[in-house]
């Protein structure tokens, strides 16, 4: 009997398609044709560690429905190239990249939907080129503008968070950019899934996530913990292959991360503001309509951290929080569907 895996990857294998973008990446990326000319394509972006195949709950829902659909292995990741070098995973080179991938696919007015750094991107696109989207749909972690003034260094924000918010709410950051993170990641793989995929990923994210050299301390030292039940063995399985595979590795995949920790967000950020000149804040108004699923029990990404600034970027929000962990898509995929369904219904497919 063929796995989950196989009989998506029988079910799309020829969809999948590769292009180069304007400044010479290469994206593996799968492009399904619509069978209902009114409705618009979804354009997926998956966040840290996934891949595409995370959004199969959402692909297989969504095409049933008739909708076009075109789903990234984004940079770093799969099929996709895996450049060395942070500086080229900065936000505003990617959205370039992503419109370049649409403009091959002919592809004007879409709903970008994204999930954790995927959603850090999609609001990058927002700020540059909203005119091409006709709604955002944000899921887990919420709208992140740009922010010039904030600090990169992992040495003044983690004491800045935690004055503000009693925890080092990015410690995790610090292992995550250490230039030997993916050699210990990829050693301890079962370890990392378990930080990861914690079955009780509130009070690990609450004990380890939160506090400086605790990440690092429970994979290299190969620590075990319950998994989450809402995944398999064979989803461990295809996650692995993912990641420490033949061609694959965690060098790309930490560089979301590195991006951050030094200082290529930021000056992006800085680039971006000074772009918009006297439109900013103004130009910081999303007039599409705006989707936020919250992850209730997200120690990281919180509701009440993420829903704020997504709330106030949109002129048209609507905000529902489930009852999950970080891993929303996964974890509930009948109720992720029903809401970005419903909210599709409601507010996009009408204009």
């Amino acid at each position: 009997m063929p796995t989950k895996f196989e009989i998506f990857s029988q079910t799309y294998e020829s969809y999948f398609k590769t292009t180069r973008t304007s400044r010479g990446i290469t994206y593996r990326y799968l492009s399904v044709p619509g069978t209902n000319a009114n409705l618009p394509p979804l354009l997926w972006l998956h966040g840290f560690p996934s891949s595409l195949y995370d959004w199969h709950y959402q692909l297989d829902f969504f095409h049933a429905k008739g909708y076009p659909l075109i789903a990234l292995d984004m940079l770093g990741y799969g099929g996709t190239d895996k450049p060395t070098d942070p500086a080229l995973y900065k936000r505003s080179l990617m959205a370039r990249d992503v419109l370049d991938i649409l403009d091959v696919e002919g592809a004007t007015r879409v709903v970008g939907i994204a999930h954790d750094w995927g959603s850090s991107l999609l609001s990058r696109i927002a700020d540059l080129y909203a005119d091409r989207f006709l709604g955002f749909a944000f899921l887990s972690v919420g709208y992140i503008g740009p922010n010039p003034q904030a600090p990169y260094d992992l040495d003044i924000l983690l004491p800045f968070l935690k004055k503000l918010t009693g925890k080092e709410i990015f410690a995790y950051w610090e292992f995550f950019s250490k230039p030997y993170a993916d050699k210990t990641i990829a050693d301890n793989i079962e370890s990392f899934f378990d930080f990861l995929y914690s079955e009780d990923g509130y009070s690990l994210g609450n004990e380890y996530w939160m506090e400086r050299g605790k990440a690092e301390e429970f994979v290299s030292s190969g620590q075990r913990t319950p998994r989450a039940k809402f995944l398999t063995e064979e989803d461990f399985a295809v996650m692995r292959e993912h990641l420490i595979g033949p061609g694959r590795g965690l060098t790309g995949p930490l560089n979301w991360y590195k991006s951050a920790t030094t200082g290529v967000n930021s000056a992006d950020d800085k680039e971006v503001v000074a772009k918009l000149g006297d439109k900013f804040p103004v130009k910081l108004s999303v007039a599409q309509p705006v989707l936020f699923l919250g992850s209730g029990k997200d120690p990281i990404a919180a509701p009440s951290r993420m829903l704020p600034p997504t709330e106030q970027v949109a002129s048209d929000f609507t905000g529902v929080t489930l009852d999950t962990s970080h891993w929303i898509l996964l974890e509930e995929p009948e109720k992720v569907n029903a809401e970005i369904e419903k909210w599709l219904e409601r507010k996009v497919n009408k204009t």
